[in-house]
C-alpha cells in the first residue's frame, strides 16, 4: 500500500511538471494569462502543427485547471487528464448535457487529450459527469 501511495505522488509530480513546462511553452493570448497551444486534432499534442490552437484545460487532481477560460467561436480548446482517473466531460446541466453540444466531449481516459472546436458563442459550463462536483467555465466570444 505504501509503494502504491509513493508511486501515485510520483506520478502526480511528474503530471504537474509536465503540464506546467508544457503550458510556460505556449503564446499569450490574452491580458489573463491564458496561453495557446499548437494542437488542432484529438489525442494530438504537436507544437508546430497550428499556430491558431486554443487553449488547454488540465483535469489534475479531481479539479479543472484553470476553472475559467474565454476563447473566440473557432477557436479550439484542448483537455488533458492528467489525472489517475477517466473522466467525462459534458456540458451543463448535469445529467442531460443540453447546454452546448460542443463541450459534451465524452470519456477521456489517464493520460489522454482531447481537443474540441468551439463556435457556439455565450457562457458554458461544463463538468465532470463521473463527479458532477468537478466543474469549469468556458466563454465562447
Amino acid at each position: 500500500m505504501k509503494n502504491l501511495l509513493i508511486a501515485v505522488a510520483v506520478v502526480s509530480v511528474v503530471a504537474l511538471l509536465g503540464f506546467f513546462l508544457l503550458k510556460g511553452t505556449g503564446k499569450k493570448s490574452s491580458e489573463n494569462g491564458d496561453t495557446t497551444t499548437n494542437s488542432a486534432q484529438n489525442n494530438t499534442q504537436n507544437p508546430t502543427q497550428n499556430e491558431n490552437a486554443g487553449n488547454t484545460i488540465a483535469f489534475v487532481g479531481g479539479s479543472f485547471s484553470p476553472v475559467e477560460i474565454t476563447v473566440k467561436s473557432g477557436d479550439t480548446v484542448t483537455i488533458v487528464n492528467e489525472s489517475a482517473e477517466t473522466i467525462e466531460l459534458d456540458s451543463d446541466p448535469h445529467p442531460i448535457h443540453t447546454g452546448n453540444n460542443e463541450l459534451n466531449v465524452g470519456s477521456i481516459n489517464p493520460g489522454e487529450t482531447k481537443t474540441i472546436t468551439l463556435t457556439k458563442t455565450g457562457t458554458w459550463g461544463y463538468h465532470n459527469h463521473l463527479n458532477s462536483s468537478q466543474k469549469g467555465t468556458i466563454i465562447v466570444q
